[in-house]
């Protein structure tokens, strides 16, 4: 069974792997060639002139439309996992998506009429990464890019009363640390002035400050001191 976990970042793979090893932006090149490496995107968008890039997993992206969404989970499936039209795909959505079933339905319809797996499941990350651990019940902290989000699991089941979402998350700390940085030494890099769009010059240095964070960036321990 495939498995891909949308967002900020997809993530993709099997049941039973160890940990995921294939990652792919959620953003898209609209009336572009199917790309999920984030440099293609920016060089095709680049190439045009013009910035058509879209956000692809988010909620205001389903609420538009989900034809881009079902062609990029197709094309996961077919290219990045080599799935078969009869392998079944479970779907871990974001936790706060699970509220939306309205949406969650609609989204459920029209990838099972696209035909490329056989059949939908659904799962929440919370209880995912709970089970993963070794456990049945968790008290879950899932910060993401756009949301940190926590839930309480109790025997391998999400209590819905105990969600709570924050928009302080990891896009917070990646512009702060964009303005600790200085912005104007980092836009005069090579890697990011090369782009002439604006607005895609600013999608270049995001990933590039995303990039330090992940690499470089730690939570303090006894930060309260330090501070």
């Amino acid at each position: 069974m495939a498995v891909v976990e949308v967002g900020w970042t997809i993530r993709a793979g099997y049941i039973g792997d160890a940990r995921c090893t294939r990652q792919s932006s959620s953003i898209c090149f609209h009336d572009g060639p199917m790309e999920t490496s984030f440099p293609s995107i920016l060089m095709a968008a680049e190439a045009t002139g013009v910035d058509i890039i879209q956000s692809v997993w988010t909620i205001c992206s389903l609420e538009r439309g989900m034809n881009q969404n079902v062609e990029q989970l197709e094309y996961i499936m077919g290219n990045k996992l080599q799935c078969s039209k009869d392998d079944p795909l479970m779907l871990v959505l974001p936790e706060a998506w699970h509220e939306r079933t309205d949406l969650v339905r609609e989204l459920f319809r029209v990838v099972l009429e696209a035909g490329f797996t056989s059949a939908l499941y659904c799962c929440r990350p919370s209880v995912a990464w709970t089970l993963a651990s070794g456990r049945t019940s968790a008290v879950v902290l899932d910060v993401g890019h756009n949301q940190a989000t926590t839930t309480a699991v109790l025997d391998g089941y999400a209590l819905r009363n105990t969600v709570a979402s924050s928009s302080l998350a990891g896009r917070s700390v990646t512009g702060r640390l964009i303005e600790m940085l200085d912005r104007e030494q980092l836009e005069s890099l090579e890697s990011i002035k090369r782009y002439r769009v604006p607005s895609i010059r600013n999608w270049a240095l995001d990933d590039m400050v995303n990039d330090i964070k992940r690499m470089a960036c730690f939570v303090r321990v006894g930060h309260s001191n330090f501070l």
